[in-house]
């Protein structure tokens, strides 16, 4: 077998299937691939192609902002944690491309701890859960056969409707990473009774979003952590947070 040789290399965008096999046969190419279009007919159809670059030192974290009031309790922060369901929304924002983890570093470096225990959706472990934040003298739950929410005691007495809010990188997101948020908003309404608005920031406006923790309670956010480094030095930059 003699490996042909390539002198040229012709891109043509919008080629017809046609004028290829032409070419082919007139010896005008003589290498041709065929890439096909996600649609119904290939004749004259342009391409749209994603170059996504995946690294097993990037990070996709879930944000908390502990300094809210009712976010500051441990047992309503697992309550959350337990709300959302990680492996649905990990396969409709990554299909099959990443990992869970609960190890404060990533798989690929050496402080990485695959034995950390993580809080997963279980039906089991939200009730269990649920009986220990409605024994908690600021927060009850409100429920009827239909709907239940949770409600928050104020500091001047008063009881409210928890209401969150997620922000994420709008520029930085791809489409199926935003409907994997929209999914976890649906699941802390059903399972908690918690009013949940997704609000997008741009990307030049992130970093000064996040250092403004009044204006959100839960983060979608993205990093790269180089090899043999943990997440501290990024804890360190954002003191107010908590994975």
């Amino acid at each position: 077998f003699r490996k042909p040789k390539i002198k040229n290399i012709d891109i043509r965008y919008n080629a017809l299937k046609s004028d290829i096999i032409n070419d082919l046969e007139d010896k005008t190419i003589n290498l041709a691939i065929d890439i096909p279009y996600p649609g119904s007919s290939f004749e004259g159809a342009s391409s749209e192609f994603k170059i996504k670059e995946y690294s097993n030192n990037s990070l996709n974290l879930f944000l908390v902002n502990h300094q809210k009031g009712y976010l500051s309790n441990l047992i309503f922060r697992k309550a959350i944690a337990y709300a959302i369901n990680r492996d649905n929304a990990q396969g409709q924002a990554f299909q099959g491309r990443s990992v869970s983890i609960n190890s404060a570093a990533t798989t690929s470096s050496s402080r990485y701890n695959p034995n950390i225990e993580g809080y997963d959706f279980r039906k089991r472990k939200m009730k269990k859960i649920l009986k220990k934040l409605e024994k908690e003298k600021r927060f009850k739950l409100e429920e009827t056969r239909t709907r239940k929410e949770l409600m928050y005691k104020t500091d001047d007495g008063k009881w409210e409707k928890i209401e969150l809010v997620i922000i994420y990188n709008y520029n930085d997101s791809e489409s199926e990473e935003i409907t994997a948020l929209e999914n976890i908003q649906q699941s802390l309404r059903d399972e908690l009774g918690i009013k949940v608005k997704l609000r997008k920031v741009q990307r030049t406006n992130w970093k000064s979003k996040l250092r403004k923790p009044k204006q959100w309670d839960l983060a979608y956010d993205k990093i790269i952590i180089e090899e043999g480094e943990s997440l501290d030095s990024y804890y360190a930059s954002y003191g107010f947070l908590n994975k």
